[in-house]
């Protein structure tokens, strides 16, 4: 494909537990051979180093850099974004609709940012609360946003994981490396229960490519 012989490789800027194994699955999934991980240990800190600030000044993970053959090199910030890019970028792996598929398209690209802006953002406060602001923490925002969750975001993904194997239909695509890494979290919240949320997850954790970002 003319839009990979563009590109002389790539670099994952990446920590295990953390958004960035979105990135590392949708790599796998493409069958992107000539890319490199670097681990940043958020927990030490490293993504506040000096030379990482170079990298991404907002001082976060997943960062894709990318060598184009011109000898020039581009940083790609936020998971969702890299995995819709890597998506369109490897036409070949058939993990997002064609460009000229408008219909399909535009439920791809309503899950993939349901799923990584709006789910996202819900799950972040509760963790935010749950994890990090100790006696800060707010118990009445975690309800409000464990409520929201169950109330509107459980109904409108089972009434698609009831009817179908992937949340886009038949299909396995880039929203469900975003979607399930969504469920996934939300589960350790004691959300998502459904049996259809359980088997959903196990389609995808068989699948060979998320084996090897999460092992």
């Amino acid at each position: 494909m003319k839009n990979l012989e563009m590109i002389t490789s790539m670099t994952l800027y990446h920590f295990s537990k953390s958004r960035s194994s979105r990135v590392l699955w949708a790599l796998f999934e493409v069958g992107a051979m000539d890319f490199d991980v670097v681990d940043i240990n958020l927990m030490a800190g490293e993504h506040l180093h000096s030379q990482f600030l170079k990298i991404n000044p907002n001082h976060a993970v997943p960062v894709l850099e990318v060598n184009w053959a011109d000898g020039t090199f581009q940083h790609i910030y936020e998971s969702t974004a890299i995995v819709l890019w890597v998506a369109d970028t490897f036409t070949d792996s058939g993990i997002a609709p064609p460009l000229t598929d408008y219909r399909q398209r535009a439920d791809y690209l309503q899950m993939v940012h349901y799923a990584g802006t709006s789910f996202d953002s819900m799950l972040w406060q509760m963790r935010i609360h749950l994890s990090f602001l100790g006696q800060d923490s707010d118990a009445k925002t975690i309800e409000r946003y464990r409520a929201k969750i169950m109330r509107e975001v459980e109904p409108t993904l089972l009434s698609r994981l009831q009817d179908s194997p992937y949340i886009t239909g038949y299909d396995f695509t880039a929203a469900d490396i975003i979607m399930g890494h969504c469920i996934g979290w939300a589960r350790a919240y004691d959300l998502c229960e459904s049996i259809h949320f359980e088997q959903y997850l196990n389609r995808l954790s068989s699948r060979e490519a998320y084996a090897k970002a999460f092992e």
